[in-house]
């Protein structure tokens, strides 16, 4: 894994305002947030080191008031 996106696009409003990605091997252990996104943008790219994963979390830490969090697509290389 070297590229995690997010398109919450289909529903650009609803977009996370501050998420994280951590991910681990086995779902018992987790390492500490390989990327932590501030902002609003519908469309999120995150470029990490290489390595291998089986499980990737994405906990959202703070929305728009009113509205909910919604990702369409996460695509993995």
């Amino acid at each position: 894994m070297k590229k995690i996106r997010l398109d919450a696009r289909p529903s650009h409003r609803h977009c996370p305002q501050t998420y994280e990605v951590m991910v681990s091997e086995a779902g018992s252990t987790w390492t500490q947030p390989l990327f932590k996104k501030l902002g609003s943008s519908p469309m999120t790219q995150m470029r990490i080191t290489p390595g291998i994963a089986k499980l990737i979390r994405v906990p959202h830490r703070e929305s728009k008031p009113g509205l909910s969090w919604s990702s369409h697509e996460l695509t993995i290389e």
